[in-house]
């Protein structure tokens, strides 16, 4: 039976959470258009030694890369699918919240350099809540108007038109889709304007699962703070 392939590639890959939610819904049978899914991971890039290690121990890209900022983007392969989680440090309530003015801040760009040359039919960039409310909202503003369907007089940074994408973005909690963990995110969708945009976030799923259903009761003290970390 013929399949649908779909080439996938990640930026601030981490240990490569988007490939497993991949791999779990090929496991799981998806189909595209009464086709099996099938993924061919083209490139990661992780700039951390120790995630790019559990990254490669269970995924086998193409390509792998370390430091988005060095990216030739006409160098790397097309995708049909791009993911970023870029870094959420400069947008974060828990941070100094300097935005774009913090270089991990502008580390959105390298991706967007990557949407501009490839134009992939997809893309999902995920960030901390603290986006979209960051400096009066005009930061979340300025992503979107860099990438959406609109016409942008406001852009002094990039050097290139607004992408055409039609953009869909909402703040989701992990604890509404069987998670549990209390983690609110921003995912930004973008279909490339001449695909098909009939789009809908998914359905909530019920939490079942509670934290001490998956707490061991007797755990060794090995990994037990010392009383010095503890003080």
């Amino acid at each position: 039976m013929e399949s649908c392939e779909i080439k996938v590639g990640t930026f601030f890959s981490g240990v490569g959470s988007p490939e497993q939610a991949l791999k779990n819904l090929v496991e799981g049978g998806a189909e595209v258009k009464n086709k099996p899914l099938e993924i061919e991971i083209e490139f990661a890039c992780e700039i951390d030694k120790y995630a790019e290690q559990t990254y490669l121990k269970n995924f086998k890209p193409k390509k792998f890369y370390s430091d988005i900022t060095t990216l030739e983007m006409k160098d790397l392969s097309y995708v049909d699918l791009l993911v970023f989680g870029f870094p959420c440090q400069a947008f974060s309530v828990a941070g100094k919240r300097q935005g774009f003015d913090d270089t991990r801040g502008t580390l959105f760009y390298d991706a967007l350099r990557y949407l501009q040359e490839h134009r992939p039919r997809y893309f999902v960039a995920e960030n901390v809540k603290g986006l979209v409310s960051h400096d009066n909202g005009k930061t979340f503003q300025t992503i979107i108007d860099c990438l959406a369907k609109t016409t942008n007089y406001q852009m002094s940074l990039m050097p290139f038109e607004n992408l055409g994408y039609h953009i869909h973005y909402k703040v989701l909690n992990t604890k509404n889709f069987g998670i549990p963990q209390n983690r609110e995110r921003i995912f930004i969708i973008g279909i490339r304007d001449d695909e098909d945009n009939n789009f809908n976030f998914p359905k909530e799923i019920p939490l079942e699962c509670k934290l001490r259903d998956i707490l061991q009761n007797n755990v060794s003290e090995k990994y037990y703070l010392s009383d010095k970390a503890v003080k």
